[in-house]
């Protein structure tokens, strides 16, 4: 019974994650100026990385030396403190245009967000780009003991500390995140993102010093930050507001799917043709990824797109105001 009752708990919370972490894309445009997207998103990842990698792990471990229920109850308490800070939050965050909710209409809602996705052209590379690299990520990771073990000769502390080389190069991305894209363009940042992780896969494929492969793990990090604020903020810039919400469930079905895809593949990988396979094949894959989506993933596109989609919003604003005028007439 306890173990069901964990089980049951365990798939309730990864439910409650999935509508809370789609929630929040939806939700940061309605509170940030389209202008400071890139920058907020930032600060998320920033935090994200820092609670998660750095304060989560040693805090949960205190606690649960104190009490082996203290975590949970934490835990508890911090997601009530969210449910309250987030109530404070002052505005409309309904689409306007959005009609009255029906469970006979929510598969044809879902219908209408996964096929905005699919045929918006841009958007749909960046999804592309995320599976792959999502996908990767996961395959390289799941042999990531193995290789450091048996290819570095390090133990579980040389381990962790690897593990905080990559989670201090999140950190260094999501902060810097804003600057790179104001400088470089989100197409080009995205681009670049994926030529560095490739060099990154490919360092770690040929190292056995682990101060290198700690400097790699730390770049993958870095760049994988950056590319997460241009795909995020640029969906949030262009993606319509009554669709935010089913598009950014369609994207990151395709993420995250490829993550449970990537993991099985690096482990049939690894011990069908060695540790190191999975590395170069990752490093193969976001080279020729980065050439084949430079047509559609470019400064250029992106500026457009977000221009059309500026203009978009002004023209439903301004038919939104002609029908309040003409309904006071």
């Amino acid at each position: 019974m306890g173990l069901d009752l964990l089980l049951g708990v365990a798939l309730l919370l990864g439910v409650a994650e999935t509508l809370a972490d789609t929630a929040a894309v939806a939700l940061l445009p309605a509170v940030v100026p389209r202008g400071e997207l890139e920058q907020a998103n930032g600060r998320l990842y920033t935090t994200q990385t820092v609670t998660n990698e750095f304060v989560g792990p040693p805090l949960g471990g205190g606690l649960f030396a104190l009490a082996a229920a203290a975590p949970v109850l934490v835990i508890a308490t911090c997601y009530g403190l969210a449910a309250a800070l987030i109530s404070l939050l002052r505005g409309h965050f309904q689409p306007t245009t959005r009609g009255p909710w029906s469970l006979r209409l929510l598969g044809a809602e879902i219908g209408a967000g996964v096929r905005w996705f699919w045929e918006h052209r841009l958007v749909h590379a960046l999804g592309i780009k995320a599976a792959w690299e999502h996908g990767c990520w996961a395959a390289t990771n799941a042999i990531l003991v193995l290789l450091v073990q048996e290819r570095l000769g390090l133990d579980a502390v040389g381990y962790g500390l690897l593990l905080s080389a990559g989670a201090v190069g999140g950190v260094l991305g999501g902060l810097s995140a804003s600057w790179i894209i104001e400088r470089l363009g989100a197409g080009s940042a995205a681009m670049l993102n994926l030529v560095i992780q490739a060099v990154a896969y490919a360092g770690i494929a040929v190292s056995t010093e682990p101060l290198v492969v700690a400097l790699m793990l730390a770049l993958q990090s870095y760049t994988g930050s950056i590319g997460g604020v241009v795909g995020v903020s640029f969906r949030q810039a262009i993606i319509p507001d009554q669709l935010m919400g089913r598009v950014s469930s369609a994207f990151r079905l395709y993420a995250l799917g490829a993550m449970a895809l990537g993991a099985a593949a690096g482990g049939l990988l690894a011990r069908g043709f060695g540790l190191l396979a999975p590395y170069w094949l990752s490093a193969l894959i976001m080279l020729v990824l980065s050439i084949a989506l430079l047509p559609t993933v470019n400064n250029r596109a992106m500026a457009e797109a977000r221009r059309a989609a500026q203009l978009r919003e002004e023209r439903d604003v301004a038919g939104s105001d002609q029908t309040v005028g003409s309904g006071l007439g």
